[in-house]
């Protein structure tokens, strides 16, 4: 009987794979990326799905401050066609206290977050925006 269970248990570990990949073929940009970066579900604004990240808190950073570092950009993706470089160059801006990019799809959108870099592909039809404002990162679909 004991044979039987982790027989099954085994075969069930190995088809786990399968379905998260399923889902993450069917999962939205800002899903993704989410997903990569440990961000939480947040409350949407005019109906566009978001999730959000604090790069920074607790209570020692009350305490007695801290920094974090944080980047972004956006680029070509491999197979596409640049028809108009200028669009990747004027996809991120700075806003006040941070700065966002609008992503459009086929592109190659890039999230650097403390120590841990994301490179997450934005398929043909896919828009997102990804801001940063103080210490909180919030990805948008669009």
């Amino acid at each position: 009987m004991t044979i039987r269970f982790l027989a099954a248990l085994a075969l069930a570990t190995m088809a786990a794979p399968a379905q998260s990949d399923e889902g993450a073929a069917n999962a939205s940009f800002c899903q993704r990326i989410a997903t990569e970066l440990g961000m939480k579900t947040a409350k949407p604004f005019e109906g566009h799905a978001a999730w959000e990240l604090k790069t920074l808190g607790g209570l020692g950073t009350a305490l007695f401050g801290g920094s974090s570092y944080v980047s972004m950009g956006l680029g070509p993706a491999e197979d596409s066609v640049i028809t108009n470089a200028r669009q990747y160059v004027d996809a991120c801006a700075s806003v006040a206290n941070g700065m966002v990019c609008t992503v459009t799809g086929p592109a190659e959108f890039q999230i650097g977050v403390k120590d841990h870099m994301v490179k997450m592909r934005a398929n043909a039809g896919e828009r997102a925006e990804v801001r940063m404002v103080k210490m909180r990162i919030r990805c948008e679909d669009r």
